[in-house]
């Protein structure tokens, strides 16, 4: 058990370093931050290198390399968040940018699912 005499000196003591306990947690918190950060990105750079081996790095419809998008094949509203899209593989398909708008434009105004817009797609492209 704590004497008041040792809560007194300790008081005292917090009292006189609280500019340096203050930086002390300050920095603490920084360090923490950044070591979060840190994994947090090379945990995300992991979850792109997966998603990409497993959906491709080019559009299924017109196989451009560039603006690739994550497309929800049921047409629901879902996080872009790559470890959603990495545990639900089997629900996405990589899509450029523009085959992207086309298919949910598709989807909202013409009310096709994903299954009429594939049979389009491969009737079209033969």
């Amino acid at each position: 058990m704590i004497t008041e005499s040792q809560k007194k000196a300790m008081r005292k003591w917090r009292e006189q370093n609280r500019k340096h306990l203050k930086e002390y947690e300050h920095n603490r918190y920084l360090n923490r931050k950044e070591i979060i950060k840190e994994n947090r990105d090379r945990s995300e750079k992991e979850c792109w290198e997966i998603i990409n081996d497993a959906l491709g790095i080019s559009c299924l419809f017109c196989q451009s390399q560039k603006y690739l998008r994550c497309h929800e094949i049921h047409g629901k509203t879902h996080t872009i968040s790559p470890w959603f899209i990495k545990n639900n593989l089997k629900d996405f398909v990589r899509l450029c940018h523009d085959c992207h708008r086309h298919v949910h434009w598709d989807m909202k105004y013409l009310h096709l699912t994903w299954e009429d817009i594939l049979r389009f797609y491969s009737n079209n492209s033969s």
